[in-house]
């Protein structure tokens, strides 16, 4: 199967109310309402990014709005990776179909549009119509990721898929894009790369686990369902009276 590729940031606060109640009018539902508190100008997400993050800032060059806000929109992970062999010959890392399919509903009124400039084509997102600060749809695809932020303060999220697996053997990693941001200013102590092999769960989809785990979850309620089912039968079951023979 094929080999992921994952990054972690370990003592990452995503958990926190204020920061994951921080996001797009794109994720309200019936029984929760979100803001962009904290980041809902192109200001904010400047000052909240720091001008340290080169890569970020240009995303924001020539921008009246910052859409899609929010304090998770602002702090996306951006960095990139690229993987080549002792020969220089590069890795290819698949970073489509990365979010969860069951996601596609948020983003209905997110495209991907495209624009000819000279004679190079590209690609920028639109939301409701309006030109947003993200770039391309790969980055899109990682934004979406982002999105799913975690339960706990620590981050493990899908970067990409190396298609047929990875041989064992020595490889060089380079960093095109290495934001300072985490462990300079995020109290982040560290970022890491995770190469791991699929299993046959992680190869049902994004949520093979899920769905493995509730039909297990589901398994055990019937077990239990049955055997209270059987103890109740049984405890209400009539009493034989024992015969009395005369002496």
């Amino acid at each position: 199967g094929a080999s992921l590729v994952s990054y972690e940031l370990p003592s990452f606060m995503a958990n926190s109310r204020h920061f994951l109640e921080s996001r797009p009018a794109a994720f309200n539902g019936i029984m929760q309402q979100y803001s962009c508190t904290g980041a809902t100008q192109v200001a904010d997400a400047t000052r909240g990014r720091g001008s340290g993050d080169a890569d970020f800032q240009q995303l924001l060059e020539n921008l009246a709005s910052f859409e899609p806000c929010g304090l998770v929109s602002m702090s996306v992970f951006m960095d990139q990776f690229r993987l080549t062999d002792t020969e220089g010959a590069p890795v290819s890392i698949d970073e489509t179909d990365l979010a969860w399919a069951s996601d596609a509903d948020l983003y209905s009124d997110w495209s991907v549009s495209t624009t000819l400039v000279g004679n190079e084509t590209f690609e920028y997102v639109q939301i409701d119509a309006d030109r947003s600060w993200i770039p391309d749809s790969t980055f899109l695809e990682h934004l979406k990721v982002w999105y799913r932020t975690p339960v706990s303060p620590y981050v493990r999220h899908l970067w990409g898929r190396i298609p047929g697996g990875l041989p064992a053997g020595r490889y060089n990693l380079t960093f095109p894009v290495n934001s300072p941001i985490f462990t300079e200013e995020w109290s982040v102590p560290e970022k890491r790369l995770i190469f791991s092999q699929t299993s046959p769960v992680s190869q049902l989809g994004s949520s093979g686990a899920s769905y493995t785990l509730a039909a297990l979850c589901c398994v055990v309620a019937l077990v239990d369902f049955l055997v209270a089912l059987v103890l109740l039968v049984a405890g209400k079951a009539p009493k034989r009276k024992s015969a009395v023979h005369p002496a």
